[in-house]
């Protein structure tokens, strides 16, 4: 998706922006010694994760489904923040990677 500028209003030719294509089919295997902090929130009655930076990322129960760019059936964040996380296929990362795209961090999952 093209990007535009704020104040000039024109397109940007060296960026753009790729939307989540869904939510993943499947759901994360989260172990307890991987969390290091779960909150339940109440009023979307959603259980919200901090992961421990130690180890891989957690890997799903199931095939994802087909999507190369989409979020995760959980919430992680901590204070206020509550997302899902964006998950990648290897497929768009070796296409990112040979590009040589700038601005990205991966964290591998465990297979």
């Amino acid at each position: 998706m093209p990007v535009i500028n704020y104040k000039t209003q024109t397109k940007l030719e060296n960026v753009v922006q790729i939307i989540q294509q869904g939510i993943s089919k499947s759901h994360l295997i989260i172990n307890k010694t991987q969390i290091k902090e779960k909150t339940h929130i109440v009023n979307w009655d959603i259980d919200k994760y901090v992961l421990s930076d130690d180890s891989y990322y957690p890997s799903f129960d199931s095939s994802p489904g087909e999507f190369d760019f989409f979020y995760t059936h959980e919430y992680f964040g901590t204070g206020g923040l509550t997302q899902r996380n964006t998950i990648i296929s290897k497929k768009l990362y070796n296409i990112l990677k040979i590009n040589n795209i700038k601005g990205l961090n991966y964290y591998p999952m465990k297979g």
